[in-house]
């Protein structure tokens, strides 16, 4: 983006509340606190490395050599050379690429929700959050354009190794995250706020529109002349997908 993401998010803060708080459940506080938990009980492998360690500047040019070449075309003599650290330290810490590139990934997946539900207190109703986090998501990828080029370059050989390292994350990552936005969801269904679909369809439909805006941002460009990477853009574009994604998903009698 020519300019940042961040000040597009600090200035979209002060929209927050616009589908009013009629639609705030009682127990909301109740999902701050899975989410908490479920950071709080993440095991040791899955916390970021402070940055200015050997570990944090291995993982981090780890990070952006991957996303540059490939995997494959990153050798474990490159990340060493520009993290300026002995290559034995890459083995000392990880034992193996294929190691590095999976903690890269598993501490990025968690940064990446975190920083998505980070908008989510008592007071956001649940109209706001079923329609905030799909833009959440695209946001919080622009924010890390090297995550975001992992996940194409993953996407476009088939996703089969970002599936494997989700399973094995297992509660502590996408799946453990999903019990709770399931749970959110299941509230807003049967309170009558949101549309009476299934949760986990609703869930598939705001993943979808989010990881969506990311990779189909390149065809924007090309067919419609629209580059929503660059933040003005974004910004112009923004409200009328709000209103067309709260349209779909909350019922008429609430809006």
């Amino acid at each position: 983006m020519n300019s940042s993401m961040e000040d597009k998010h600090h200035s979209h803060e002060d929209q927050m509340g616009q589908y009013g708080h009629e639609g705030a459940l009682p127990d909301q506080e109740t999902m701050n606190a899975r989410i908490k938990s479920f950071f709080d009980s993440l095991p040791d492998e899955f916390i970021p490395p402070e940055p200015d360690t050997p570990r944090g500047r291995i993982m981090e040019v780890a990070k952006e050599l991957f996303a540059e070449k490939g995997f494959e075309a990153t050798s474990t003599r490159q990340i060493a050379e520009r993290a300026e650290v002995n290559q034995a330290m890459i083995n000392y810490y990880f034992s193996s690429k294929d190691l590095l590139y999976k903690r890269i990934v598993n501490i990025g997946i968690l940064t990446f929700f975190r920083e998505v539900t980070s908008f989510i207190t008592p007071s956001v109703s649940i109209e706001e959050y079923v329609v905030e986090m799909p833009f959440r998501i695209f946001e919080t990828f622009q924010r890390h354009p090297n995550l975001s080029r992992l996940l194409i370059q993953e996407f476009m050989s088939g996703g089969y190794n970002f599936q494997k390292i989700i399973m094995e994350m297992d509660r502590y990552g996408p799946i453990g995250f999903r019990t709770i936005m399931e749970k959110f969801v299941i509230r807003g269904v049967e309170s009558g706020t949101l549309a009476d679909v299934p949760p986990r369809h609703m869930i598939s439909f705001i993943m979808s529109i989010g990881y969506g805006l990311l990779l189909a941002a390149p065809v924007f460009k090309i067919v419609l002349g629209d580059d929503i990477t660059e933040t003005s853009v974004w910004l112009e574009r923004r409200p009328s997908f709000e209103q067309m994604l709260k349209k779909g998903l909350i019922r008429e009698d609430k809006e």
